[in-house]
């Protein structure tokens, strides 16, 4: 693996990667975790006000300038939350209505529609921040996502709606219409509105549904019962090394294996694992991880059959214990957006951006985050596994 890629790769992991395909969540509005068309003069018990002046008016939720106001419950796994909003100029200056979805205190995924006809998503913590809009000029970014612009209105509704889905996938739609999609490390757990500091801020008919995954039929899996297939390579300081004692993987207790790590610099560390497949199929990468809350990220790469290699972020991690990560890759298949575009999440074999079936090999590990970081640990890993949705036209 070329050192240069490790370097770009890692050093940007928290920046917005790559576009993936359409999802649907088959009987996703079966169930209702939430409704509010706000037909009542007061206001529901589950919205907290947080600052500003919210009321209910005509039918609607609204608010005069800067606010923010709080919807008070949890939500697990995938869901979808949607309403309608409406801004009303009452001032010139930056329109800044945000939607906040929160992980825990101090995580979050903020989505700005803009006026000027573009939307936003930042992720607060962990700094990673997806900018949606057309451009006048070829972005030098490494990474990017660049959309259509929204058509955003003073005075008229307009409909959002935002997907987090349990494999890893968000989406964002707009009047109906999906903007685009990007990988969601977050797993976002409540909402909450922020009212423009400009402007007279609309909402109604503000919705929660669970997303329902399809049903899926694993193509391949690795339970680790072979170790011998798994080749352990690491890095220090962006390069290379030969192997270090501290980086090695072992068996454990109930089939788990343990992948031990060393960061020993100041700069990009990682220490990952490597086997030959032979995979002709898969839109969704499975793992088990037993975590070890270090905040250290996961990452996988797949490489084609021809060679070419396809970066995938997967969580921090930042959980203590057993649990299973999904990360939907279905977009790597994907022509890039824009004639010659290039990603620093492809390198190597024919160069087409493109991820090919069949699978050739796969990687996983575990990268030092934040670089500085110098020290020892460990994580489990069980059940490496490559899934596709149930169907004659799926991959």
């Amino acid at each position: 693996m070329k050192t240069e890629k490790w370097k770009l790769l890692i050093a940007g992991i928290t920046s917005g990667l790559c576009c993936l395909t359409a999802v649907a969540g088959a009987g996703a509005e079966s169930k209702t975790l939430f409704y509010d068309a706000f037909d009542l003069k007061e206001m529901n018990a589950s919205w907290q006000v947080k600052d500003g002046k919210w009321r209910i008016e005509d039918g609607y939720l609204t608010c005069d300038g800067a606010g923010n106001i709080r919807l008070a419950m949890e939500f697990g796994g995938g869901w979808i939350f949607s309403c309608r909003i409406r801004e009303r100029e009452i001032a010139k200056g930056c329109s800044e209505i945000s939607f906040l979805f929160r992980e825990r205190p101090g995580v979050y995924c903020s989505v700005m529609p803009r006026p000027e006809g573009a939307v936003s998503v930042r992720k607060g913590g962990d700094c990673i921040f997806w900018q949606w809009q057309e451009r006048s000029e070829p972005v030098k970014e490494v990474f990017n996502l660049p959309v259509e612009k929204v058509k955003f209105k003073y005075n008229e509704w307009h409909a959002f709606k935002i997907v987090f889905t349990d494999d890893a996938l968000l989406q964002i739609w707009w009047d109906n219409k999906l903007l685009k999609n990007a990988p969601a490390e977050l797993r976002p757990i409540s909402a909450e509105i922020c009212g423009s500091k400009y402007a007279a801020l609309d909402i109604d008919e503000v919705k929660v549904v669970p997303y329902e995954l399809p049903e899926r039929e694993t193509v391949f899996a690795d339970e680790f019962q072979d170790l011998t297939a798994w080749k352990t390579a690491c890095q220090r300081n962006g390069e290379e090394v030969a192997d270090i004692a501290g980086n090695t993987l072992k068996p454990a207790a109930d089939g788990w294996v343990c992948l031990n790590y060393e960061f020993g610099t100041d700069f990009e560390d990682s220490v990952y694992i490597t086997r030959e497949t032979n995979i002709g199929a898969g839109t969704v990468l499975s793992l088990d991880v037993d975590g070890d809350n270090s905040g250290h990220q996961l990452f996988a790469v797949l490489m084609d059959s021809d060679g070419e290699s396809h970066f995938v972020l997967l969580p921090a991690i930042t959980w203590q214990g057993r649990k299973t990560i999904r990360q939907n890759i279905a977009g790597l298949a994907n022509q890039p957006d824009a004639p010659g575009a290039r990603s620093a999440i492809h390198w190597g074999g024919d160069g087409n951006q493109v991820l090919e079936y069949p699978i050739r090999a796969v990687t996983v590990g575990v990268s030092d985050k934040t670089d500085q970081f110098t020290g020892r640990g460990s994580i489990g890993l069980k059940n490496v596994r490559l899934l596709k949705t149930k169907g004659p036209a799926s991959r």
